[in-house]
């Protein structure tokens, strides 16, 4: 009997200089993560290989990891794009989309531009959102990279009803569509959701929803809940102990639930 692997969701928001940032890392430390990943080597997945490893439809290796990045800072382009091209790995970003809409409207003169910190961009996103965000010209350039996928429509959406709700996520997938996404996967924005939440993204044809509860991912044709490790702003040896942790079904399923 083989035993059952556990396949580590790793989460980033920001890859840039801003130091004890929120949710950033500087280059250097996700350059180490990236070097460690490549010169162990770890099989960085598509999206939808890890949709297939969870509905049991594909059989991967022991070192196996899903990097993510959420929002989709301009940063994520500009940096982090970079040095995974470098390694040879794989990510996938979650991208709200009216943010991406309106960078791309109004598009950037160059790539030599200033990278905010996180506290400027969530500001700059709503109201120029150029400046901070990627946009679908970026992300089209990525592609030898990255996936993308949804983080809603509008990031703003904490009251919402459920109409309201659905117009948003319909709207999100829309745009998705349009620009050759990948139309089944969506990410919480806030890591917020209900019961009621999943079913209407199921409704709506998204098969894996992201959250960003940290524990492990089995073949076990879930796909409502699917966890992920916050990364912090360390070198490789804190991904390397956090990849042997959430490898585990046992560690880590373990650690999720001591650390909540």
């Amino acid at each position: 009997m083989k035993k059952a692997l556990s396949v580590p969701v790793l989460m980033y928001h920001h890859v840039s200089s801003h130091k004890g940032a929120l949710v950033t890392i500087t280059p250097e430390n996700f350059e180490s993560h990236a070097k460690f990943l490549s010169d162990n080597g770890y099989k960085t997945l598509s999206l939808d290989e890890f949709l297939a490893f969870k509905k049991g439809e594909l059989e991967l290796p022991k070192k196996s990891a899903l990097i993510t990045f959420d929002d989709g800072w301009i940063d994520n382009y500009l940096v982090a794009y970079r040095i995974l091209k470098k390694y040879s790995l794989k990510a996938a970003i979650f991208v709200v989309t009216d943010w991406v809409e309106r960078a791309s409207e109004d598009k950037r003169a160059s790539d030599e531009i200033y990278i905010p910190n996180h506290r400027e961009g969530k500001k700059l996103a709503y109201e120029e959102p150029a400046s901070a965000v990627v946009n679908w010209d970026d992300l089209e350039k990525m592609r030898d990279v990255f996936d993308f996928a949804s983080h809603s429509n509008a990031h703003d959406n904490e009251e919402l009803g459920m109409d309201e709700w659905r117009d948003d996520l319909a709207l999100s997938k829309s745009h998705i569509k349009a620009h050759g996404g990948n139309t089944k996967h969506l990410c919480w924005p806030r890591g917020n959701y209900t019961p009621e939440l999943i079913d209407l993204a199921r409704s709506l044809g998204f098969e894996a929803l992201y959250t960003t509860k940290r524990g492990v991912n089995l073949a076990d044709n879930d796909t409502s809940e699917i966890k992920r490790i916050s990364v912090k702003d360390k070198d490789a040896k804190w991904l390397k102990g956090a990849l042997r942790l959430y490898s585990s079904p046992i560690l880590g399923g373990l650690y999720a639930r001591f650390k909540r």
